[in-house]
């Protein structure tokens, strides 16, 4: 009878495991097909007009955005990326640099640095070292127009270091190629990652750039002027670059930067799609970049990942 019993609890707890396995096996699938439905629903919206100020539900995915999906729901976060400074056009085609992109850059880290709470501000090196993470070639960036540490690195850098990478030498592929890069920790990734990007022509959509970038386009862009173009685009967005001039304290050379590198209408818009499908405190995660191509009409889908989570 002992043995007996042995056996069946033994039998008992094997099926219940089997259970619990075929359970959450089914949970996470059922948590990745919510997930997918709100990468289309995104997608689907984008599709429908990529203007945030004119798209409410749009508008409405800026800020978490959750739907019901019976038995589960899901909730879809949509970042733009076109008010963001792309970190992959340090250089010209022809590949020499473009000083008034490393100045904007510069510009960035100096209003990040203001922010900080500490006294360990972050180093200047990084501009140079993003650059030579891009550029085709093998010699190491040295900014002489820069105070304080200005040498990027090669290769010969990143063999040395722990674990060992050889420098990509092309443009990043996603954002969180950053975190190879000389001088980039996770503190620094954190706060640079909301204002930068890795898509787009390179000029930066006016109407849904943070107030740090704004900042970072001219040193006479100061915090209250940035302030003035945010609220006069939350009461009617910008359509022509010349409204610019309307405002108090925009002057002819602010505005000749701002034209060259600002933009009313973008070639394509990118967006990044953050979406959590969930069943029985089972998370899926899907991070998606989309663009919405001007020239096809189209949503093309140009990365796409997936995770999973329990709660």
């Amino acid at each position: 009878v002992v043995l007996l019993t042995a056996i069946m609890l033994q039998f008992n707890y094997a099926a219940r495991a089997s259970l619990y396995i075929t359970n959450n096996f089914t949970n996470r699938k059922q948590a990745l097909h919510c997930a997918q439905s709100g990468l289309n629903l995104a997608i689907s919206t984008i599709g429908k007009n990529p203007d945030v100020h004119t798209n409410k539900t749009l508008q409405n995915m800026l800020k978490e955005a959750t739907f019901n999906l019976d038995p589960g729901q899901c909730s879809i976060t949509v970042t733009d990326e076109t008010g963001k400074f792309n970190i992959n056009m340090l250089k010209n085609n022809n590949g020499s640099i473009d000083r008034t992109r490393i100045d904007q850059l510069l510009l960035l880290l100096d209003t990040l640095n203001r922010q900080k709470r500490d006294y360990n501000p972050y180093s200047y090196g990084i501009v140079p070292a993003i650059m030579d993470w891009t550029d085709s070639d093998e010699k190491v960036t040295i900014l002489p127009f820069i105070t304080g540490d200005n040498i990027g690195a090669e290769s010969n850098y990143y063999e040395h270091i722990q674990p060992a990478v050889t420098c990509k030498n092309q443009p990043f592929d996603t954002i969180e190629e950053l975190l190879m890069v000389k001088g980039i920790d996770n503190q620094l990734f954190c706060d640079l990652k909301e204002h930068v990007t890795i898509y787009g022509s390179g000029k930066i959509n006016i109407n849904n750039a943070s107030k740090m970038v704004l900042q970072s386009m001219s040193r006479y862009i100061t915090a209250d002027l940035a302030q003035i173009i945010i609220d006069r685009r939350n009461l009617k967005p910008f359509t022509s670059m010349s409204e610019l001039l309307e405002l108090p304290g925009m002057n002819s050379t602010m505005y000749a930067v701002a034209q060259k590198y600002l933009t009313t209408k973008p070639e394509d818009h990118y967006y990044t799609v953050a979406v959590r499908g969930t069943i029985n405190k089972i998370d899926s995660h899907i991070t998606a970049v989309v663009k919405n191509n001007a020239s096809t009409g189209k949503v093309e889908v140009i990365l796409y990942r997936e995770s999973n989570q329990t709660g």
